[in-house]
C-alpha cells in the first residue's frame, strides 16, 4: 500500500523487478463516486455464471484484498495489460554449438519436432515477443508438427553440429543424405554476423539445416530470422521459396538446442555383441534404449535386451550400455538373467567384467572375450583357468539379457553392517553398528568387483528383551539391491554368556545324561527388506517366522533369543555374487 503522485493504492512487484500501480479509484454508481482512495475495486471481464446480472472483481483497500462480485450496472475501474514481451535479444547466448531438436531415435525435446512453419511475417516480434496483434495485418501463422506423426519430415539421425564463436567465425559439422539414405559428414568453416535491430543472422555457408529444407529456399545464408533465443534452444528460419517447393512461401523454422541439452536428453543405447566362431553373429546391434531422464529420476531402471541372431561358440558376448558411464559417472549395472534361445544360461557373475573397460565413456558388461579378462577365467566355463578355445555358448535364434542399471550406485565402498533387535514392546536397536563394516573393492585392471571374506563381531546389551525378540538380524543398507546374491552365515551366538548354538534336553530317565543338542544354523538365512541386505536369525514377518532355528515361537516373541544383559553373535560375510555349479 503505498501512493504515487498522491495517489493512494497499491503497488505489485513481480519476480523480475516490474512493478503495476493499481490506484484506490473507488467505483462509481450513476454520477457518484465513492470511497476513492480507501477502496480499489476492478473489474476482471468476467461474469458471475450463477447469477449474470453480477460481474466478478477485484477489491483492496489498505490491509485487505480478495475477489468479489458486483452490480454491472456499477462502473469500475479496469487495467489493460499488454500480452505482448518485451525479451531483450542477448547475442552472447547465440555463442554455443547448437544441434537440430532430432536424435536419431526421432525424439525431440525441447519442440514438438525439428522444424516448424511460420507465416511470411513472422519474426522473433511475434514469436518470442507476443506482438501479433500490434502490427498489422501481417502474414502470421504457426504450425509446428510433432515428429513421430511425421515422419515424413526426414530421417531420424544425427544432423551434426553448428558452433556459433565470440569472434564471428563458424563451424559446422554438417550431415550429408545421399539417394540410398546413407549419411556422411562434412565439416566447413565460415564467417557470420548479427544485425541486432532486425533479429537476423547472416553467414557464409549455408546454415545447418534439418532434412533436404535447404533446397527449399533460395538462399539459406542471407539475413535468416532469429525466431527465439534463450540460454538452451534457438529457432532461426530460411525463407521457403514457392517455386522451389511447389507450395506457398512461408518460413522454415529450424528447432536446435544446446550441446549440454542435446547430450543430456539423448537415450542411452543398449548394445549386444555376440559373435561366433565363425565370424557371425551381431557386432553390437541396437537392441533397446532408456530415457536418462527416467533414469535419474527413478534411481534405477529394469529391462530385458531382446537380440535375434545366430551364434555358433562364442569369440565375443557382452553388452554395451553407450555413453552411460559419460552420463552418470556412478553408474553400476546388474545382470538379472540371460537366456539363450528360451532357455536360462548359467553364469558366475564374479567374474564378468564391469565398467568402462574400453575407456570409451560405455558400461560393458563383459560375459566373454577371446582377448579379454574373462577369456582368463571365464564366467561362463565349467573348468577355471584359461580357456584356450572358444567358448561352447552357441544361439540358434535368440538371446535375452535382463539388467538392472542404477544411476548412482557407488557400489566399491565401504558399508557399514548393523545389528538389529527390537522386542514385544517395539522398543531395542534398529542400527547397532559396534564399527562393524564390509568392504566391497574394483579393481580397474581387471574390470572386476571384489569381495574378501570377513567375520564380525557384536556385543549389545540391554535389559528389555526376557520375553525375548519378535526380531533379531544383521542389516546392511543397498547391499542387497546391487548384489542380491550375497551370502553371509552365523558362526556363534551367546545369550547372557551362555552359548545358544545348542541347548540341553533334560534326560526323562533317571541315571541317563542329559542330551545336548546342536542348533541347525542353516535356519539363519540371507534374506533382505528391498535392497537392504539381512541375515536373518528371527523375524516374525520375515523368512524365518515358520521355521526358526532357535525354537518354536510364543506369539511373535521368540524365547529361544531371549536374554537378560547381552547378546553377542559372530558371523561371517562370505561372498556378493552367488557361486554357480555348471553340473
Amino acid at each position: 500500500w503505498t501512493e504515487e503522485e498522491g495517489v493512494a493504492g497499491y503497488k505489485f512487484t513481480g519476480p523480475n523487478g516490474n512493478s503495476i500501480f493499481l490506484p484506490a479509484a473507488g467505483s462509481r454508481t450513476g454520477s457518484t463516486v465513492s470511497e476513492q482512495g480507501e477502496r480499489g475495486l476492478y473489474l476482471t471481464g468476467s461474469v458471475n455464471s450463477t447469477a449474470t446480472d453480477f460481474a466478478i472483481s477485484y477489491a483492496f483497500s489498505n490491509g485487505q484484498n480478495d475477489k468479489t462480485t458486483t452490480p454491472r450496472y456499477q462502473a469500475l475501474s479496469v487495467r489493460p495489460v499488454s500480452v505482448a514481451k518485451n525479451v531483450p535479444f542477448d547475442k552472447s547466448l547465440l555463442c554455443k554449438k547448437w544441434f537440430i531438436d532430432l536424435d536419431a531415435d526421432g525424439e525431440s525435446y525441447i519442440f514438438d519436432g525439428p522444424l516448424s512453419y511460420y507465416g511470411t511475417g513472422d519474426s522473433w516480434a511475434t514469436v518470442t515477443n507476443n506482438e501479433k496483434e500490434y502490427l498489422g495485418a501481417i502474414d502470421s501463422w504457426n504450425w509446428s508438427p510433432k515428429y513421430s506423426d511425421n515422419k515424413w519430415l526426414g530421417l531420424a539421425i544425427d544432423y551434426g553440429y553448428m558452433q556459433l564463436n565470440e569472434d564471428g567465425t563458424v563451424d559446422i559439422h554438417r550431415a550429408v543424405i545421399a539417394a540410398d539414405s546413407t549419411v556422411t559428414y562434412v565439416d566447413e568453416n565460415g564467417t557470420y554476423e548479427l544485425d541486432e535491430v532486425a533479429k537476423t543472422i547472416t553467414l557464409s555457408v549455408d546454415i545447418l539445416g534439418f532434412g533436404k529444407f535447404n533446397s527449399l529456399t533460395l538462399d539459406a545464408k542471407t539475413s535468416l530470422k532469429i525466431l527465439s533465443l534463450n540460454d538452451e534452444s534457438a529457432q532461426i528460419a530460411i525463407l521457403r521459396d514457392k517455386e522451389l517447393s511447389g507450395e506457398g512461401a512461408c518460413l522454415l523454422s529450424y528447432n536446435y538446442i544446446n550441446e549440454e541439452s542435446y547430450k543430456a536428453h539423448q537415450k542411452v543405447k543398449v548394445s549386444v555383441m555376440a559373435v561366433g566362431a565363425d565370424w557371425a553373429g551381431s557386432r553390437g546391434e541396437v537392441v533397446e534404449r532408456f530415457s536418462p531422464e527416467e533414469l535419474s529420476a527413478n534411481g534405477k531402471i529394469s529391462q530385458t535386451a531382446t537380440l535375434s541372431c545366430t551364434m555358433n561358440g562364442a569369440k565375443v558376448f557382452l553388452v554395451d550400455f553407450v555413453k552411460l558411464i559419460e552420463k552418470f559417472p556412478n553408474s553400476f549395472v546388474r545382470i538379472d538373467g540371460i537366456k539363450v534361445d528360451g532357455q536360462a544360461l548359467k553364469y558366475d557373475a564374479s567374474k564378468f567384467c564391469y565398467g568402462d573397460v574400453e575407456g570409451n565413456g560405455n558400461y560393458r558388461v563383459e560375459f566373454f572375450n577371446t582377448w579379454g579378462e574373462t577369456c582368463k577365467d571365464s564366467p561362463l566355463s565349467k573348468t577355471d583357468g584359461k580357456i584356450d578355445d572358444d567358448m561352447t555358448v552357441s544361439i540358434k535364434e535368440k538371446v535375452e539379457i535382463s539388467y538392472t542399471v542404477f544411476a548412482d550406485a557407488n557400489v566399491a565402498r565401504t558399508y557399514d553392517v548393523n545389528l538389529v533387535t527390537i522386542n514385544t514392546s517395539w522398543q531395542g536397536t534398529w542400527g547397532y553398528n559396534d564399527k562393524q563394516t564390509i568392504e566391497v573393492g574394483y579393481d580397474a585392471d581387471t574390470h572386476k568387483y571384489t569381495f574378501a571374506p570377513k567375520t564380525l563381531s557384536f556385543s549389545y546389551a540391554d535389559n528389555i528383551f526376557a520375553d525375548g525378540p519378535i526380531m533379531t538380524f544383521l542389516e546392511v543398507a543397498d547391499l542387497y539391491g546391487y548384489f542380491p546374491g550375497t551370502h553371509a552365515t552365523l558362526d556363534a551366538i551367546k545369550l547372557d554368556g551362555v552359548d545358544a548354538s545348542k541347548y540341553t534336553v533334560k534326560s526323562e530317565k533317571e541315571g541317563e545324561p542329559d542330551k545336548v543338542v546342536e542348533r541347525d544354523l542353516t535356519k539363519v538365512v540371507d534374506s533382505n527388506d528391498g535392497p537392504k541386505y539381512r541375515l536373518e536369525l528371527w523375524n516374525c514377518y520375515g523368512a524365518t517366522k515358520d521355521d526358526c532355528a532357535f525354537g518354536e515361537k510364543n506369539d511373535d516373541a521368540m524365547p529361544g533369543l531371549a536374554f537378560k544383559e547381552k547378546i553377542e553373535l559372530t558371523a561371517t560375510f562370505h561372498r556378493i555374487f552367488p557361486v554357480v555349479s555348471f553340473e
